[in-house]
């Protein structure tokens, strides 16, 4: 990708023009020629998404070449407890009690009783929610918080088992 300074503005060009003022195939020119039109490099650092954002673009006058600064995004703790809390309870109320509606709550309506492994399933998910929430609520770094995944394994060993609980 390339840039270049056009009215005060920096512009990006991720295909640089066919023409450019009196030069005929631009895209082909050189290094030396596009650098002698203001067109430079632009370095686009890494960066974590969900714990950084890139600055606005400026020169790198001692580089030669236009790039970003990387800044920390602000984390609200509280607003990403929240937010983690609520996303785990949409992956268990979600997808738990639609395994428990088709594999427990079918043998109740036809009065059947209900296995004991299958109610064991549904007494560790509860532990196993109190656990995790538990866990969220000791995370003291916003960003380590934010970067917290939920190990599905179980939730989804589980749904098979509640749904197997279906006679068929």
């Amino acid at each position: 990708m390339k840039a270049i300074l056009v009215d005060g503005n920096i512009k990006l060009f991720k295909v640089l023009p066919r023409t450019w003022k009196h030069h005929d195939n631009f895209r082909k020119a050189s290094v030396e020629l596009l650098e002698a039109e203001g067109f430079l490099e632009v370095l686009i650092p890494e960066y974590d998404t969900e714990l950084q954002k890139l600055s606005e673009i400026y020169k790198d006058e001692a580089n030669n070449l236009y790039t970003y600064d990387v800044v920390d995004l602000e984390i609200d703790i509280d607003t990403e407890r929240a937010r983690k809390i609520k996303e785990f309870e949409t992956i268990v109320e979600g997808e738990m009690m639609d395994a428990l509606k088709i594999g427990v709550l079918e043998k109740i309506v036809l009065g059947e009783s209900v296995p004991q492994e299958t109610k064991d399933k549904v007494t560790a998910l509860r532990e196993r929610e109190t656990a995790v929430v538990t866990l969220m609520n000791q995370i003291t770094d916003p960003k380590a918080l934010r970067k917290f995944r939920f190990d599905r394994t179980e939730i989804e060993a589980d749904k098979a088992i509640l749904k197997s609980a279906r006679k068929i």
